[in-house]
């Protein structure tokens, strides 16, 4: 039967556009949902997910304006935050006025994941903000909880560093030393577009890139490897990383037709390089 004019929507055909809109709101910020049958599972907890993929969008944006990722904050003397894989980003972005970079002058935004207790359970993201001017530190304080309900996060940090040939060069030493292939990230050794590694025509031994056959004079050769993000190799304790893979889970909750509280995990993930970088 037709639907009268002025009627309203159903349920489900709300849900449906809840769905569509979160599912659209991945798209513009460049996270992914990856779920299954997600379409009848988000009708009461779609909210908690909206607010992940609004955190993943805020880290997002964070990485493409900073210039360093940061083993450690304050950059030194003893820390009050380590980068590591399981909970913790440190970036530096520049700061900008009327569109012009302020020389000596950047913000501190710290992700920090954490235990927490009632709604937040099991874990929160937090975002700790501090500003470095002239090369005095402030004391990195609350900035806002920007993921609650969070089972767990991981973040591989990645660097992309470009090499020359000398024709008679077979090994060029890394800015640090690589950490292997990591989920979802595939260590590379580039040139001419084609990958080397695979066809045992290069490979990372150590801190060394090496060829079977030194590349010709010019040759550009592009190598991507994962790095420690705790260990410092800058002055202002840069960990050498120009890119991060960013996964968080969380915990969906929804109530049944049969009234049962009902809970999925749903994985977001996103994959940024600094702009600056």
């Amino acid at each position: 039967m037709a639907r009268a004019k002025n009627s309203g929507f159903t349920l489900a055909e709300l849900s449906v556009a809840t769905t569509i809109g979160v599912l659209a709101l991945t798209a513009v910020v460049g996270t992914t949902v990856a779920t299954t049958n997600v379409a009848t599972k988000l009708t009461s907890g779609g909210s908690r997910v909206q607010k992940a993929v609004s955190s993943l969008d805020s880290l997002a944006q964070d990485l493409r304006d900073a210039d360093l990722l940061m083993a450690q904050y304050p950059p030194s003397g003893t820390a009050s935050f380590q980068a590591n894989e399981t909970n913790t980003v440190i970036l530096r972005v520049p700061m900008v006025t009327n569109d012009v970079i302020v020389a000596d002058s950047y913000n501190v935004y710290v992700y920090y994941l954490a235990a927490a207790s009632g709604d937040l359970a099991p874990q929160k993201l937090t975002r700790y903000k501090a500003t470095i001017v002239n090369g005095n530190a402030s004391t990195a304080t609350v900035d806002r909880v920007v993921a609650a309900n969070v089972v767990s996060a991981s973040f591989v940090y990645g660097c992309r560093e470009t090499f020359y040939g000398e024709s008679s060069y077979t090994k060029f030493r890394t800015r640090t030393m690589p950490q292997g292939d990591k989920p979802g990230f595939t260590q590379q050794i580039l040139m001419d577009g084609d990958e080397l590694v695979s066809t045992s025509d290069a490979e990372f031994d150590g801190d060394l890139v090496r060829f079977a056959s030194a590349p010709s004079w010019g040759k550009i050769v592009d190598a991507r490897y994962t790095v420690d993000p705790s260990y410092a190799v800058t002055d202002c304790a840069g960990n050498n990383a120009n890119e991060v893979l960013a996964n968080l889970t969380v915990k969906s909750q929804w109530t049944d037709r049969t009234h049962t509280t009902r809970t999925r995990d749903i994985l977001l993930s996103t994959h940024m390089q600094l702009r600056n970088k």
